[in-house]
């Protein structure tokens, strides 16, 4: 995320998948839609930010486009 966001929740959980943005244990279709919301500047959210995974440190259309081609795989 670009701002911060006094609304969002960060979690920083050890032990996360790389792109797993949600926190639910794995890779699904809500990571990647929730990586884009992020980048819509949607607040509000809860995010993982270990589970950013291009290591900007940021969440954004990358996580989502990594999400969709590791579960197209």
């Amino acid at each position: 995320m670009n701002v911060f966001d006094l609304c969002s929740t960060w979690d920083y959980s050890a032990e996360t998948l790389a792109g797993d943005i949600n926190g639910i244990a794995g890779l699904d279709l809500g990571d990647a839609i929730l990586a884009l919301q992020i980048s819509a500047s949607m607040t509000g959210l809860t995010v993982n930010l270990n589970g950013e995974a291009t290591g900007d440190f940021r969440i954004g259309l990358e996580e989502a486009l990594y999400v969709l081609r590791m579960l197209a795989q």
